[in-house]
């Protein structure tokens, strides 16, 4: 390489909003080219065989409005590119009110089942819209930090591939890469990085449980070997 690009700048850090923003990216590497997806996907493929890029060219201000998971990624020709950047910005009003009667949350989310595994999104309206609690909601969900996980929908939910619906199965061939966000509600730094994605837990990986848990691994291949985070 004749040269490494660097670091991605954001005007915005990750964290909670409710007002539309613009953001801005920026790198100092003259010439560089950020590539950006809004949807979880990578922006960029770099293979033995060469670059494909596959999000948007950043050409100025995004505007954000809504829950939105941003990765970014910059290159340069003959230089070696920047990591995979993530950043999450969470809308908590978008959260309270997410797929109300159980649609999919957004394009290429399946809906019913995979392989019999049972698929259940949003948020209960009986709650949301009930008066003894809808003042509190907001609230309750600023009350502790959120993990946001960013990763492809073909991860999760591939009839072939997905970790979701094939949650019994475990081991390294079941672990896909992710992208993970300590967000704090007080604008304390968290962190974010990659990491490997697994399904935990026993019976509860039953395809007729909708929610199953996620075991986190830390390893060199996605960055961090390890988290240095005082979590607990």
């Amino acid at each position: 390489y004749e040269g490494v690009v660097s670091d991605i700048e954001f005007s915005h850090k990750r964290g909670f909003y409710d007002g539309l923003f613009y953001l801005t990216l920026a790198t100092e590497t003259e010439d560089a080219i950020i590539y950006y997806s809004l949807d979880g996907t990578e922006p960029f493929d770099i293979t033995k065989n060469g670059r494909f890029p596959m999000g948007a060219i950043y050409t100025g201000p995004i505007s954000i409005s809504k829950t939105t998971t941003l990765k970014t990624i910059a290159t340069k020709t003959g230089w070696m590119p920047t990591d995979v950047k993530t950043q999450t910005y969470i809308f908590v009003n978008d959260v309270k009110r997410q797929s109300p009667n159980g649609q999919a949350p957004g394009q290429d989310w399946p809906t019913g089942n995979v392989n019999g595994q049972i698929i259940n999104y949003g948020m209960d309206p009986d709650i949301v819209n009930n008066p003894k609690w809808t003042g509190l909601i907001e609230d309750a969900l600023l009350d502790i930090p959120t993990i946001s996980l960013v990763t492809d929908l073909a991860n999760l939910f591939d009839p072939s591939t997905g970790i979701y619906v094939h949650a019994r199965n475990d081991g390294i061939a079941w672990e896909r890469r992710t992208s993970v966000e300590l967000i704090n509600p007080d604008g304390t730094p968290g962190f974010g990085l990659d990491a490997g994605l697994r399904i935990r837990g026993a019976f509860s990986r039953s395809g007729g449980n909708p929610k199953h848990a996620f075991r986190l691994i830390f390893r060199s291949e996605y960055g961090a070997g390890k988290l240095r985070y005082p979590l607990f």
